[in-house]
């Protein structure tokens, strides 16, 4: 356990200190700031405003999707970057040393910089709130959307670019990921709702804070919201498990040689 939270301390301070996370937070809380305030674009759902649960899903699935390419953008070089500065082989020869603490540790230190933003977002929404409809406030959603719309879509994407990052390398994952996030705000796919996939899966896991009573087919995404968290879960979970077999393989290569 001491192991895992070394690792996962050293690899927060690593990662606190790139410049483009504080300027990504401050891009996500402006636009989860802009969603509480009344503008144009915000009077005309004036019917759905007062309600905390249409806030909490509004607050977090407009901004969280930029914060977790990011995050997947900085997550994806960092077990290469044990490999190029010889790291890795002080880590395989040091006692004790485990490689499921190891990338436990990664994820774990990764996914805490990057849900920094989190509790910030939910100040803007709450302090939002307060000031325009204190009398409809209720917790309970916000806490929810914090969890399902702002650290579930981080941990699963820091899990997947940890591994994409170990096998295909940082620059193929991050250049993937930069791509996409283009793609997703200027391309949407052509589909019958003309949204990509990166949207139609914060839109499935917003169904289950807040489903648009006037789109009955989003009242039907609350099953699919269910069936992403599980599948978010597992995928991030054998993420990491592949990725630890492959640490564990280089360790007993490491010792045998």
């Amino acid at each position: 356990m001491s192991m895992i939270g070394s690792i996962a301390l050293a690899e927060w301070r690593v990662q606190i200190r790139r410049p483009i996370l504080p300027l990504a937070m401050v891009a996500v809380l402006a636009i989860a700031a802009a969603e509480t305030l009344p503008t144009a674009a915000n009077l005309q759902r004036l019917t759905f405003l007062p309600v905390s649960a249409y806030g909490a899903r509004r607050l977090f699935d407009t901004g969280i999707p930029l914060l977790g390419l990011v995050a997947a953008f900085l997550t994806a070089g960092r077990m290469p970057e044990d490999r190029r500065t010889g790291m890795d082989a002080i880590l395989c020869t040091t006692s004790g040393f485990s490689p499921g603490a190891y990338v436990l540790g990664k994820f774990l230190g990764s996914l805490l910089a990057f849900s920094m933003a989190v509790p910030l977002l939910l100040l803007v929404g709450i302090g939002g709130r307060l000031a325009l409809f204190p009398e409809t406030l209720l917790l309970r959603p916000y806490l929810k959307a914090a969890l399902l719309l702002g650290l579930l879509p981080v941990a699963f994407l820091t899990a997947l670019m940890l591994a994409a990052g170990n096998w295909v390398g940082p620059r193929v994952a991050s250049i993937a990921a930069v791509l996409y996030l283009l793609w997703s705000q200027g391309f949407p796919a052509a589909d019958s709702q003309g949204v990509t996939a990166l949207y139609r899966f914060m839109g499935n896991l917003g169904s289950l804070i807040w489903a648009y009573p006037d789109h009955p087919g989003d009242v039907a995404r609350i099953t699919a919201g269910w069936q992403t968290a599980v599948l978010d879960v597992g995928v991030a979970g054998l993420a990491l498990l592949l990725v630890t077999r492959y640490w564990r393989r280089r360790l007993m290569r490491g010792r045998s040689a």
